[in-house]
C-alpha cells in the first residue's frame, strides 16, 4: 500500500494538487514509519518548485519543514547520501553555496558518481557560475547517462523554462509598449539560458533525440519565436562542439547538418543579438570550410574560410583548417603564415600541427620550425 500511496502522491504533485500530495504522504508515514523513502519525499515537497537558476524561491519553500523531513529520514537511515544531497538542495536554495559543496562531498564520499549526487552537482554548478555553461551542462549529461530515468523530469523542467522565457519577453513587451523604450528581457533571458542548459544536458546524456530538437527549434522559428528557437539551437550547438558524428553518418553528413544549424542560429541571434549572430555566423563558415575541406574543394573551402578568419580572427583553428586549404590551392606561404598565427594564439596546437601529414612540407621551415618547438 505504501508504494501506492507514493504513486499517487506524484501524480497529484505532477498535476499540481499539492495539499492532496502532502496529505498521501501523511498517510503514507502513518501507516509505514520505518519507511526512509517517505519522510524524504514530504521533505522533497517542502521544498516546492525550483525558481530559475539563480532567483529566489517561491513562498511554496519552506526549508525549516524539510529539515525536520529529512531529519526523520536519517534517524530511520543513517549515514545515507541522500540525505546529504537533499541537505544541499535546502542549502543551494537558500544561498548557503559553501555548505550546499560541503554537504554534496559528504554524499560523493558515501556513495561516489551517485546519480542523484551529480544532478544536485549541475544544479549547484549553474548557481555557482564558476565554469562555462558546456561544463554545467556535461555534469547534467553525466547524471541523465548513469540514470535515464532523469531525463522525462529534465525535459519538462526545460520546457516550463521555455514556457516561462515566453511570458517574461511578453510583460518586457508590454512593460514599454507604445513607449519608444527597447523591451528589457534580461529575465526572460535567464529563463531560457538555464533551459538550453537543460536541453544540451540531456544531449550530453543521449536523453533526448537532436532531430527532435531541430524540429522544435524550426517550428519555433516558424512562428517567430526566435528565442525559444535560439535556446534550443544553443543547446544543440554546445552538445555538437563536443560530440561525434553520429553512428552511422559520415563526417561530411555530420558538418553540413552542424553547418546547417549554426546558421538557424545565426538567423535566430539575428533578431535577438547581434554580437551573438556574428559569432554564430562565423562558426557556421568555418563548419562549411571543414566539409568543403573533407570533400576536398580546396577553392572554394579556402574563399569560405578566409571570410571565417575575418569574422573570428582569434579562432586558431579557424586558422589551422585556411592552412590546409591553402596547402591545397598550392600556397604554401600563405598556409605558414595561418599556421604562425594559429600557434601564436594557441600554442597546444603545434602537436596537431606537427602531427598532421597535410603540413609535413612546412614544419622544416625555419620560421614555422622554430614556432613549433
Amino acid at each position: 500500500m505504501t508504494e501506492a500511496r507514493l504513486d499517487i502522491a506524484r501524480s497529484w504533485e505532477d498535476e499540481g494538487r499539492v495539499d492532496d500530495a502532502r496529505d498521501a504522504l501523511g498517510e503514507a508515514a502513518r501507516r509505514d514509519p520505518t519507511r526512509y523513502d517517505v519522510p524524504m519525499r514530504r521533505g522533497h515537497l517542502a521544498l516546492g518548485r525550483e525558481p530559475v537558476p539563480g532567483e529566489r524561491s517561491g513562498d511554496d519553500f519552506d526549508p525549516i519543514l524539510a529539515h525536520r523531513h529529512y531529519n526523520e529520514a536519517e534517524r530511520i537511515a543513517p549515514d545515507r547520501f541522500e540525505t546529504a544531497v537533499a541537505r544541499a538542495r535546502i542549502a543551494r536554495r537558500r544561498g548557503d553555496l559553501e555548505e550546499a559543496a560541503a554537504q554534496l562531498q559528504r554524499a560523493e564520499a558515501m556513495q561516489p558518481k551517485a546519480p542523484e549526487t551529480l544532478l544536485e552537482a549541475f544544479r549547484l554548478a549553474e548557481v555557482e557560475r564558476k565554469i562555462p555553461d558546456l561544463g554545467v551542462a556535461t555534469i547534467l549529461g553525466l547524471a541523465v547517462a548513469a540514470e535515464p530515468g532523469f531525463a522525462p523530469r529534465i525535459e519538462d523542467e526545460a520546457e516550463d523554462l521555455i514556457a516561462e522565457g515566453r511570458a517574461r519577453e511578453a510583460t518586457a513587451r508590454q512593460a514599454v509598449k507604445g513607449t519608444l523604450t527597447p523591451p528589457d528581457y534580461a529575465a526572460a533571458d535567464r529563463a531560457y539560458g538555464a533551459a538550453a542548459r537543460r536541453i544540451a544536458g540531456l544531449l550530453h546524456g543521449r536523453g533526448v533525440d537532436p532531430g527532435g530538437v531541430l524540429a522544435r527549434a524550426r517550428s519555433e522559428e516558424d512562428e517567430r519565436a526566435w528565442r525559444p528557437a535560439l535556446a534550443r539551437l544553443r543547446a544543440v550547438l554546445s552538445w555538437a562542439s563536443t560530440a561525434p558524428p553520429d553512428l552511422g553518418r559520415t563526417r561530411a553528413e555530420w558538418l553540413r547538418s552542424l553547418a546547417d544549424a549554426l546558421e538557424r542560429a545565426a538567423r535566430a541571434a539575428s533578431r535577438t543579438d547581434g554580437a551573438l549572430a556574428r559569432h554564430f555566423f562565423a562558426r557556421a563558415h568555418a563548419a562549411q570550410g571543414a566539409l568543403l575541406l573533407a570533400e576536398q574543394e580546396w577553392k572554394a573551402a579556402r574563399g569560405v574560410l578566409e571570410r571565417a578568419v575575418r569574422e573570428s580572427p582569434r579562432d586558431a583553428r579557424v586558422r589551422v583548417d585556411l592552412a590546409r586549404a591553402l596547402v591545397g590551392t598550392g600556397e604554401a606561404d600563405g598556409a605558414e603564415r595561418e599556421l604562425l598565427e594559429a600557434v601564436a594564439l594557441h600554442p597546444d596546437l603545434r602537436y596537431e600541427i606537427l602531427a598532421n601529414p597535410v603540413f609535413e612540407a612546412l614544419v622544416g621551415r625555419p620560421e614555422l620550425a622554430a614556432a613549433l618547438k
